[in-house]
């Protein structure tokens, strides 16, 4: 059974907003752990041209500060600005084999002038080339299709806006499934977007990864924490720490799973938490240990 456990400590408030992201290892029939790759994080304090990505705006350079452990970018001002970060995955992403895009963000502000563009995109492509574009709206998450081509297709009402969001790209052998903070948004096919003929043209790119805005039909204003690559079957706790020392951390974990608590871990006495995520967890002086394991 794969399980991932991690210990919270009532007595250890801490001051800020931080988010926690732990990632459990997967054990093959072979016994070789198969880690998660965090291809960008914000808590560094650089910005992604810092850590393997590279900044592309035209047809003017746009300042990319990093505040509260994200980088932010806005294309707002500038109409017809294009810009984002791109970067090809440090090893092959198969969706055959399955695996997990996660990409912690908070969109501030958008807009757009034609119902099949989005001021914030996110890019996925695999090995193969095939994978996915998402489109964010203030009020939605929806998918850009291929047939016909970058039209809009399966979409979701979720408020982008709210606060920095986990949204998991899970990838398999024909199909994705959308999740934002453990809970179901999209489900469907993967696109093929190669058809595509530009000056750009990213889509024929393999292990190809992309967040920003790569129209001059739509601009916004966003704040990109973190971006991981996971394997398909590992699951992930996250853990919200309140603003301040008062009030509970928000623990949250994907479907499929439940979450397992004990106060000793030697020996272990797990017990099922109640409750589904995202779940308030009273910083109470208590130690706690927690795990997810598949239901």
């Amino acid at each position: 059974m794969n399980a991932l456990s991690g210990r919270l400590t009532g007595t250890h408030h801490r001051p800020v907003m931080k988010e926690f992201v732990l990632a459990a290892l997967l054990v093959s029939s072979g016994c070789t752990p198969v880690l998660g790759q965090v291809l960008y994080d914000g808590a560094l304090g650089t910005a992604p041209s810092r850590q393997g990505w590279t900044t592309v705006s035209l047809p003017l350079p746009l300042a990319t500060p990093v505040e509260d452990s994200a980088v932010r970018l806005d294309t707002l001002a500038l109409s017809g600005e294009l810009s984002g970060f791109s970067r090809t995955a440090p090893s092959p992403l198969v969706p055959a084999d399955g695996f997990r895009a996660v990409f912690t963000l908070r969109l501030h502000e958008e807009s757009h002038n034609t119902p099949d563009r989005a001021g914030l995109s996110v890019i996925v492509l695999g090995h193969d080339k095939r994978g996915l574009e998402l489109a964010f709206w203030p009020d939605r998450v929806w998918a850009q299709g291929d047939a016909p081509l970058f039209k809009h297709a399966e979409e979701a009402l979720f408020d982008t806006t709210a606060g920095f969001v986990a949204y998991e790209l899970a990838f398999g052998a024909t199909g994705y499934t959308l999740r934002a903070d453990g809970k179901e948004l999209l489900a469907g096919p993967l696109r093929d977007y190669t058809p595509f003929v530009g000056t750009f043209d990213p889509y024929e790119t393999p292990d190809f990864l992309f967040v920003g805005d790569d129209t001059t039909s739509a601009k916004a204003a966003f704040s990109l924490r973190r971006v991981e690559i996971l394997p398909a079957s590992a699951p992930v706790l996250r853990f919200v720490a309140p603003a301040s020392g008062a009030g509970p951390l928000t623990l949250s974990w994907p479907t499929g799973h439940k979450l397992q608590r004990t106060t000793k871990v030697a020996p272990a006495d797990w017990h099922d938490a109640p409750g589904e995520p995202p779940l308030a967890v009273p910083l109470d002086g208590a130690d706690g240990y927690f795990r997810v394991v598949p239901r």
